[in-house]
């Protein structure tokens, strides 16, 4: 057996609620800045009455792309990363061994939640949100943004997820099976059937007022 290739990471990108990028995200995790507020949840399926309140990170995400949350986010740090690592433009590898392991622990649910509302209201469903909705999403969408044409993935393992697409991307490349990897993971959970069943298994805390 042949001595695995070294693998080194040579991008990173982050989308999180303290910032769009990383420079943003280290600066206010620097400064001490809490991103974590009161957030009321709406269940668009009924009345419209609001829920709860809860305690989140919310995020502002572009509108009006059409992708689920967890696309965009996913494909804003993916574009950070392959900035960062110099690989903007791929025409100098092959991108035939170009990989993607993306991974989400729930995949696209709002986008399904809305598929499910259009379904209640007599309205057609677009074969689209099975695109949007399963897990390999990410990974599918950010292999076509990028024209990486090589091994295209999404893990799934809870909130492991993104050290298991790592884990992944690292024996793809010290295996010889890939030569560039693009890894990470995304989730956009702030949803109201996701926040109830968390409230529900007592993880979220109500303590508004600290």
């Amino acid at each position: 057996m042949r001595d695995e290739q070294r693998v080194v990471i040579t991008g990173l990108g982050v989308v999180t609620a303290l910032g769009p990028d990383r420079e943003s995200t280290w600066a206010g995790i620097r400064d001490g800045r809490c991103a974590i507020r009161a957030v009321t949840l709406c269940d668009s399926s009924s009345s419209g009455d609001t829920t709860t309140r809860w305690l989140g990170a919310p995020l502002n995400l572009p509108t009006g792309s059409g992708q689920d949350p967890v696309v965009v986010l996913g494909l804003q740090a993916s574009e950070e990363a392959l900035a960062d690592a110099g690989l903007a433009d791929i025409s100098s590898i092959d991108s035939a061994r170009a990989a993607c392991t993306l991974s989400t622990s729930k995949g696209g649910m709002r986008t399904l939640l809305e598929g499910h509302r259009r379904l209640l209201e007599g309205q057609a469903l677009s074969a689209g949100v099975l695109e949007q909705a399963h897990p390999g999403a990410l990974a599918m969408a950010a292999s076509a943004r990028f024209g990486f044409r090589g091994l295209a993935t999404g893990p799934v393992a809870a909130c492991a997820g993104g050290v298991h697409s790592l884990i992944q991307a690292y024996h793809l490349i010290g295996e010889g099976r890939a030569d560039v990897a693009l890894a990470g993971a995304a989730d956009a959970s702030l949803i109201l059937p996701l926040m109830a069943a968390y409230d529900r298994m007592g993880v979220l805390s109500h303590q508004f007022d600290d």
